[in-house]
């Protein structure tokens, strides 16, 4: 943002409301783009809405039942294969000539980093201990309140604003973005908050509440500031079912990170106080669960896994794809930018086969 045009989709549902309580605060609230399902009423899922175009294509092959447990060295600094197993034991390879890492913010650094050999003796793209640092996410503030019953708050429908308006407002401080939200759901719980058997009375309460004033909820997700300290290390004590390492994940606050949440806090509860909001109640920090950043991309080795085509630096013919390769993860949901990251690299492909 800001969009040079509309949404390619009209956007839904409405939040002519939000937008109203927006403009009380001198705040823009916008639509957020979503993914819209065509098979469904409302989710959206991947195996009716992509997989029927993957297979009708009949370019590819879709394996299933099995995980890649290590990717195996070749000649040159190449792959030469990815070992797959199944659950009863079979052990297969796949060749290719060209290999792609798409597992996940988590799970790509950790498979770089079970791939060790005597090729590439501390994992896969690691010869300068890079994969798995820099890991981040989003971290939120929130706060739930009710406001008073309006013919704008009587649908059930979930709703949610955002507004880029304030995102490089606390820059001047040295802190990072800043990503409000306004949500409003009479039904839908906040599906990013922590769920603990010791609220359920609150929740209880808050719902039957409902009826006599309108839920809102207002939250602010953050930008974390880069540590190579936050990283995704293999565990020491817990394997998986093929006797694997699982990952371990470090990962802490800067005393920037601590501020910029401080500053979401400030602002929100400003907000609900403009806005008259009653029974204000802070949520416990929630994340987003957006995995990113520790396979980032870079121009030198030292500093980083992949190339600006995400191409792993020591190896030829391998690539990571996701947000595991972001710089920093900004505010912002990585969706889009991982979608068109993954079609840049889809033509990088292409034309690096066709020239054989």
């Amino acid at each position: 943002p800001p969009r040079k045009g509309p949404l390619p989709l009209p956007p839904r549902p409405d939040i002519s409301f939000l937008k109203h309580l927006g403009r009380e605060l001198g705040v823009a609230f916008e639509e957020s783009a979503t993914a819209t399902p065509t098979k469904t009423l409302r989710i959206f899922t991947v195996q009716k809405e992509v997989l029927p175009a993957f297979f009708a294509a009949g370019q590819s092959a879709l394996v299933t039942g099995v995980t890649v447990t290590r990717l195996l060295g070749g000649t040159g600094g190449c792959i030469a294969g990815a070992e797959v197993k199944a659950f009863d034991g079979t052990t297969k390879i796949a060749r290719a000539r060209v290999f792609v890492v798409s597992c996940g913010g988590i799970e790509s650094p950790r498979l770089l980093l079970l791939s060790s050999s005597e090729q590439f003796p501390n994992g896969v793209g690691n010869a300068h201990d890079m994969v798995g640092r820099g890991f981040n996410e989003h971290p939120n503030v929130s706060f739930d309140a009710t406001i008073s019953h309006s013919w704008g708050t009587l649908s059930p429908t979930n709703k949610v604003a955002r507004t880029h308006q304030f995102y490089s407002a606390f820059r001047g401080e040295g802190l990072g973005s800043i990503y409000p939200v306004m949500r409003q759901a009479w039904v839908m719980p906040n599906h990013i908050a922590t769920f603990r058997a010791s609220n359920l009375p609150r929740m209880i309460a808050a719902g039957l509440s409902r009826v006599v004033r309108a839920p809102l909820f207002l939250g602010a997700g953050i930008e974390m500031k880069i540590s190579p300290a936050n990283r995704v290390t293999l565990s020491r004590a817990h394997t998986d079912l093929f006797g694997n390492p699982i990952a371990h994940l470090i990962m802490n606050y800067s005393e920037e990170d601590r501020r910029l949440l401080d500053r979401g806090r400030g602002l929100l509860r400003d907000w609900l106080r403009r806005l008259g909001a009653r029974g204000v109640h802070e949520l416990e920090v929630a994340w987003s669960r957006h995995h990113q950043g520790a396979c980032r991309m870079g121009r030198s080795p030292a500093t980083s896994v992949v190339d600006a085509d995400l191409r792993v630096h020591e190896t030829p013919n391998l690539y990571v794809c996701g947000s595991e390769v972001f710089v920093t993860g900004g505010a912002m949901q990585p969706s889009l930018t991982i979608a068109a990251l993954a079609l840049r690299l889809a033509d990088h492909l292409a034309g690096r086969l066709r020239a054989g």
